[in-house]
């Protein structure tokens, strides 16, 4: 009996705060939630101390120290996998004002930075064009003089593509067209209107 009870306060010892964790890093307030994980964790943990404490001790620790390593070698290997199997012609370097390489991050890590959100743009066909043009606009800046404004290295600057197109330098608005417009509002600012992480209907301006 003491070793059973021993077991199930060594298992819970581990696991509640170990739940608590794990929770809030997925952000679970669920009080149910909280005991389930917690008796999921807590009994495997449990029955393991208690192990432990018979004949079986020695058995136990070897083969939950292979299961372990197996586990590891097995996540490490599908890492490797999953890394080359990202396409290198997402990855793009482009050339610095001091001479150096920059690198963009490929569109798989681009997707988890951003949180998984903009999937209903985020394709690898629109985030192959904002790289592309990443890629010019860099280019440009370093054969353009310094002390021209934006507007006057990029007012010759265009970019034909499926969801992202400039003319003379403007990001294309969607919605209208020049016959059906009455008043022109234009719309002047940095990055943020020209807005790259967006294809043209989901810009400030459209």
């Amino acid at each position: 009996m003491p070793k059973v009870l021993v077991a199930f306060l060594a298992g819970f010892v581990v696991a509640v705060p170990l739940t608590f964790w794990l929770l809030k890093k997925v952000r679970i307030k669920s009080k149910v939630r909280h005991f389930q994980v917690s008796l999921a964790v807590g009994l495997p943990t449990a029955l393991f101390v208690f192990l432990l404490q018979t004949s079986f001790a020695v058995p136990v620790v070897v083969i939950t120290v292979t299961v372990s390593l197996l586990f590891v070698a097995l996540e490490l290997t599908l890492r490797r996998l999953v890394a080359d199997n990202i396409s290198t012609s997402s990855k793009i370097s482009y050339p610095l004002r001091d001479g150096s390489n920059g690198h963009q991050i490929a569109f798989e890590q681009a997707r988890i930075d951003s949180g998984y959100y903009p999937f209903d743009y985020l394709t690898l066909a629109f985030w192959g064009e904002t790289q592309t043009l990443i890629r010019d606009t860099h280019l440009k800046n370093r054969t353009q003089l310094n002390h021209l404004s934006l507007f006057e290295k990029f007012r010759d600057y265009n970019f034909n593509g499926k969801a992202l197109n400039i003319s003379n330098g403007v990001r294309r608005t969607t919605g209208v067209t020049n016959e059906d417009a009455i008043l022109r509002i234009f719309v002047l600012g940095g990055s943020t209107v020209f807005c790259y992480e967006v294809p043209d209907s989901l810009t400030v301006t459209s």
